[in-house]
């Protein structure tokens, strides 16, 4: 495969890995919790609370609540806070490197491709991290396996498994890119 291909691959493969992490990290989707009403007879009374990385939004018998989660470790759960602190530090380092790759197209050394390509793996190892920790700690603390709740893992969750997983595909093709530079 040449170059030039390799290389689209990679971009077409990072924007898509892009919009999936910014969508996993701007929405409140990350968990749903329905929590039945006190009569267990009456199911229409039903609490759903979803969960994002920098939201939490209730919705109680009509009316929805947002509450924004804020910085302060003491405040926000661990479950939360954890996994955000791993998220940006993914999306920091896939931005630097989509720095040297913007350098390696115009630049004739192969070194910031293969750069942008080691960056773009480790981000989105760090991606899969954000997300094997925040798995771990919302059924550690039960809020995912309560016998008396209704609760899942949302859409926002699952996008940001497959752009860790575009992240490493697009890394792996710039790395790809790379070495087929350097033996011109």
């Amino acid at each position: 495969m040449g170059r030039k291909i390799v290389l689209a691959l990679a971009l077409l493969f990072w924007m898509v890995a892009a919009a999936l992490y910014l969508t996993a990290m701007l929405t409140d989707s990350w968990s749903r919790i329905e929590i039945p009403a006190i009569s267990l007879l009456d199911t229409s009374d039903v609490s759903v609370q979803t969960n994002g990385l920098f939201k939490t939004c209730v919705n109680v018998f009509f009316g929805i609540t947002c509450t924004n989660q804020g910085w302060n470790p003491d405040e926000v759960p661990t479950a939360i806070f954890i996994p955000r602190i791993i998220m940006l530090a993914a999306g920091a380092l896939v931005a630097l490197g989509l720095l040297f790759g913007i350098v390696g197209l115009c630049a004739s050394q192969s070194c910031p491709v293969i750069t942008e390509g080691v960056l773009g793996i480790v981000g989105g190892l760090l991606v899969f991290a954000a997300c094997g920790t925040y798995t771990a700690l919302n059924i550690s603390n039960n809020q995912l396996v309560d016998a008396f709740t209704d609760n899942t893992f949302q859409y926002s969750f699952y996008l940001a498994w497959v752009s860790g997983l575009m992240f490493i595909i697009a890394g792996v093709c710039d790395i790809i890119a790379g070495k087929s530079q350097s033996h011109y």
